[in-house]
């Protein structure tokens, strides 16, 4: 019963870190107003996930070379 896994790009993995900060940045923007204490959360969720996109680009291209 054990399927094989579908092998994904290492890139597929940065591209979506990116996409939950990009996600995180419109969260925060669209709720600003109704729930200013979420920004704090929200802001600091965007930074740290979009330094481990670049972080792990970063990586990607070392494998490289």
């Amino acid at each position: 019963m054990n399927q094989p896994v579908e092998q994904i790009e290492p890139t597929d993995y940065v591209m979506n870190l990116y996409e939950i900060a990009r996600s995180l940045r419109y969260l925060h923007e669209d709720c600003s107003e109704r729930y200013p204490e979420l920004i704090f959360i929200l802001k600091s969720m965007e930074k740290f996930v979009g330094a481990a996109a670049a972080h792990f680009d970063g990586m990607e291209e070392r494998m490289k070379e």
